[in-house]
């Protein structure tokens, strides 16, 4: 079941960090935007928030460490996570971990992911240089064999035409095109700064690239390759940009030190702690969904999102084999809530808004298999609009939307 995105309170702003249910930790080092929901990777392991339900997974899941450093989906739908002591990788319905003695990775330091239209998957290392892995074959690049600058690797993105661009710790930006490398730095090319902490690119082509000294704008084609942008050209208090991304009408979204910075035909514009919503003005990560909510990952303060026509969040409750039944939907004091469990145990309902945010705390009750559970959840205090109820009893969970009149 999935209902169309239904405006959270028409708010433009939201925020979650660990003091609540949604976050295990504060530091968010990665997003990634898929059409099953974001994934978010912290210091302390990687959340999946589908618009309705938040779930974490940790080391003492399939994680290799609780510190997540990147996220990728790939063109195939699988899913990469990036960890200082190897992968973790879902496909097939499977997690496996993968490691230095496992795999082709040559070290389970993993910083960055990206894939080409190959299905090759490109992993960035931070000691190792760059990784290519696919179809049972892997080549590695660093500095010793290659003309990569160095095997610090900060970020690896594939672009439109195929190029490989790998931003680097002191060594500036490297781009790999039919098997010949080419590098730009300080003392080469218009670049600020050698290490370069991230790479997106634009609707025209462009290569953008974040710096530790401003952000620059690389046209390979063009009469002025190189743009920079920095504190004196913004007017405003930034050096760091940490991640890029576009979204699908082709605007640039930056997390930096000094807030979240929009290109949008042309002009930019800074949120920051003092004229928005934002939680913090050091971001690490960005990202974008189909309904135009734009998470900024923090560095210290957790999760913000944003939407300026109102953030419109999915109601996606999980594929399961249970059969829930809520009624009166639409209701205006209380709903019934029936479901059938296959085992003995334990059972929790819990009622959430559409933020994921808990706004009646879990009941826990017991049941035997195969009974059909019957409860009654009082929602008369709740204001107006559209709420979460979901069942969990050991593996199984059940969720369906109700709206409160």
């Amino acid at each position: 079941m999935c209902m169309t995105p239904a405006l959270a309170g028409a708010t433009e702003w939201m925020h979650f960090d660990a003091t609540g249910e949604q976050l295990p930790h504060n530091a968010i080092n990665a997003l990634e935007s898929t059409d099953a929901g974001i994934w978010i990777g912290s210091e302390g392991g990687l959340t999946h928030f589908d618009g309705t339900i938040w779930r974490t997974y940790t080391q003492g899941d399939f994680l290799p460490a609780n510190k997540v450093n990147d996220v990728h989906m790939d063109a195939t739908g699988t899913l990469w996570v990036a960890t200082y002591e190897g992968m973790a990788v879902y496909r097939n319905r499977m997690w496996e971990v993968m490691t230095s003695e496992n795999s082709m990775l040559p070290t389970n330091l993993v910083r960055s992911l990206s894939s080409d239209a190959d299905g090759d998957l490109w992993a960035g290392t931070w000691g190792n240089g760059l990784v290519r892995m696919g179809h049972g074959t892997s080549e590695v690049f660093t500095a010793e064999n290659s003309a990569l600058p160095s095997n610090g690797i900060y970020c690896v993105k594939v672009d439109a035409q195929g190029r490989v661009w790998a931003g680097t710790h002191g060594g500036g930006v490297a781009f790999l095109e039919n098997g010949h490398w080419t590098v730009f730095n300080t003392a080469n090319s218009g670049l600020p700064h050698n290490n370069v902490l991230s790479i997106g690119f634009g609707a025209d082509g462009e290569v953008w690239m974040g710096t530790h000294n401003g952000l620059v704008r690389l046209t390979l084609d063009g009469e002025v390759p190189w743009q920079v942008f920095n504190s004196i050209y913004f007017d405003h208090d930034v050096q760091v940009f940490k991640d890029i991304v576009a979204d699908d009408n082709g605007v640039l979204w930056f997390a930096t030190d000094g807030g979240l910075l929009e290109l949008r035909d042309g002009v930019f514009e800074f949120m920051s702690e003092s004229n928005s919503g934002l939680a913090s003005d050091y971001c690490n990560a960005v990202a974008v969904d189909a309904n135009g909510n734009v998470y900024a990952g923090h560095a210290h303060l957790g999760l913000s999102i944003f939407n300026s026509n109102g953030i419109a969040l999915n109601v996606r409750p999980e594929k399961t084999q249970l059969n829930m039944e809520v009624f009166p939907n639409p209701t205006t004091d209380v709903i019934q809530v029936r479901v059938p469990l296959k085992g003995d145990g334990q059972h929790e309902i819990s009622v959430t808004d559409l933020a994921g945010r808990a706004v009646i705390r879990s009941a826990s009750m017991s049941s035997s298999d195969g009974e059909t559970v019957r409860h009654t959840v009082d929602v008369s205090t709740l204001p107006v609009g559209v709420y979460v109820v979901t069942v969990r009893a050991d593996q199984e969970i059940a969720s369906a939307p109700f709206m409160k009149r």
